[in-house]
């Protein structure tokens, strides 16, 4: 948590061989709903939807982002979380059985490719 009470937001990837970080913050938009932050990536964009569905605190989260851009297209994401290169089948199952009936569509989620990440990140 920053002094402003802000979150340091962190996400990182491998692409082509370099490890890639981006740096943010996030909000806590009510205080009455702590798990629907605000993320944003730059200081010119505002913030955008993050809401943590389900967490075991421990081995995975299932985020849902949702926007309207420009009132003409809507676009919405949905993942699932894991502190380790891959999950259980069952744990994506029940992750999606989680989405499905919070009406959030999983028809068209993909797993990330894993091969050639560096084992140290």
């Amino acid at each position: 948590m920053n002094a402003d009470g802000t979150i340091k937001v962190s996400s990182s990837e491998i692409r082509k061989g370099q490890l890639k970080t981006l740096e943010g913050t996030g909000i806590v938009e009510d205080i009455n709903q702590p798990a629907k932050l605000g993320i944003s990536f730059s200081f010119l964009a505002p913030y955008s939807p993050y809401w943590i569905i389900s967490t075991d605190y421990d081995k995975s989260a299932l985020v849902y982002s949702c926007t309207d851009i420009l009132r003409v297209f809507h676009v919405d994401f949905a993942w699932i979380l894991g502190r380790t290169r891959t999950l259980p089948a069952d744990t994506i199952n029940k992750a999606k059985d989680i989405f499905t009936k919070s009406n959030i569509d999983v028809t068209r989620m993909v797993a990330s490719k894993q091969q050639g990440c560096d084992k140290e990140l």
